[in-house]
């Protein structure tokens, strides 16, 4: 949405107006959307508001977007110091193409805060008892930043145990079956043109295949 300080004139509605025939058509064609979603990263402080969970509902509230499928990155920080992960949870309720992912989460190697975010997840289930983040919530790296960060090696492997350690029965969704389901692997155009792709270039489509079998919840 337009920030509260354009670099010119009426720049932030043309923004949105550009972006609007993007989302149009990702969600006409079952393209993934991708949008950085933590209080971070901006070139000016007021923009790191930008992602807001209140501005993604003004978008999905309109019919045309309704079938949208977005990653909100980063699902507010570990830390969640943005405060945003009531709302992300409350668009995913809402919407069934709304997902967050965990890349960049160096913070995982510190048992301390490690222990903060899933006591903070379970406090979460408690009160939203028929939420669907587990069915949404997806592992990611952001693999360039978390090479920078001391102790990279072990953070896929952080991840995997401390699923299975809190969420035994739904681990292997978040480790990978959710991101299948976000991407269109299994069915849909994005399966189709996969397929056609491999057919025209005479490649072996086992790794779709394999990709498409990753576990999902009954």
């Amino acid at each position: 949405m337009a920030s509260k300080r354009d670099w010119e004139p009426g720049l932030g509605a043309k923004l949105d107006a550009r972006l609007a025939q993007v989302f149009r058509k990702c969600n006409d064609e079952e393209f993934c959307v991708m949008a950085h979603n933590n209080k971070s990263k901006a070139s000016a402080p007021e923009y790191k508001d930008n992602g807001n969970p209140k501005y993604w509902e003004e978008l999905l509230a309109q019919p045309e977007y309704a079938n949208l499928k977005v990653n909100l990155s980063h699902f507010g920080g570990m830390d969640n110091k943005s405060g945003w992960r009531e709302g992300i949870g409350g668009l995913m309720k809402r919407w069934p193409g709304v997902y967050a992912d965990i890349g960049d989460f160096t913070e995982i190697t510190c048992e301390k805060a490690r222990a903060s975010f899933f006591k903070e997840l379970q406090a979460f289930f408690k009160k939203h008892e028929s939420s669907p983040l587990l069915d949404r919530l997806m592992y990611g790296s952001d693999y360039f930043m978390d090479g920078l960060a001391p102790g990279y090696e072990a953070y896929a492997g952080n991840w995997i145990v401390s699923f299975q350690s809190h969420f035994a029965g739904n681990w292997r969704e978040l480790a990978g079956g959710n991101a299948a389901n976000y991407l269109g692997l299994r069915s849909g155009k994005q399966r189709t043109r996969l397929e056609c792709f491999f057919k025209e270039n005479g490649l072996s489509p086992r790794w779709l295949d394999l990709v498409g079998q990753a576990p999902r919840t009954p």
